[in-house]
């Protein structure tokens, strides 16, 4: 098969923003938007065109955030 590589990134803030205010408006892109605002390089057209490759780089891409934790406490 075909391979195709891509080089992602962890989302920003505003990339979280965009994409959590377009869930709010319940707007289909608000997961393309979290895609392109995380991937650096690599086939973009394959991304647009290909439903399967566009669901895995997703699927990688929630991924980065998987394991982090964070805690707050008051002083």
């Amino acid at each position: 098969g075909t391979q195709y590589c891509y080089l992602v990134k962890r989302p920003t803030r505003a990339t979280v923003q965009a994409s959590a205010e377009a869930m709010q408006k319940s707007d289909l892109k608000a997961q393309h938007k979290l895609t392109m605002g995380c991937v650096l390089a690599g086939d973009m057209e394959v991304i647009e065109q290909d439903g399967v490759m566009f669901s895995e780089l997703l699927a990688r891409i929630q991924l980065i955030g998987k394991g982090i934790t964070s805690e707050i406490k008051n002083f």
